[in-house]
């Protein structure tokens, strides 16, 4: 019988927490910015910054909130 484990708030948290700090950091990924809200790991805001050729679309800039649950490293 396979067992199935639940990671932990704190490991959950630390693997969000790093790869956050990655995001920010890296400038491979233009045009997006991320952050937490209210210091939540759990809850990300991202912001995307549509490039010029795509002006006729709309919003230059699309605001989002990302939420993870404590499962986020297990489910699709």
């Amino acid at each position: 019988m396979a067992s199935t484990t639940t990671p932990s708030k704190s490991s959950a948290a630390i693997l969000l927490g790093k790869q956050l700090r990655q995001m920010q950091k890296d400038k491979d990924i233009p045009g997006i910015s991320c952050g937490l809200v209210e210091n939540n790991v759990f809850e990300w805001e991202v912001m995307l910054m549509l490039a010029d050729e795509m002006e006729g679309y709309g919003e230059e800039r699309l605001l989002q909130r990302v939420g993870f649950g404590l499962d986020v490293f297990e489910e699709p």
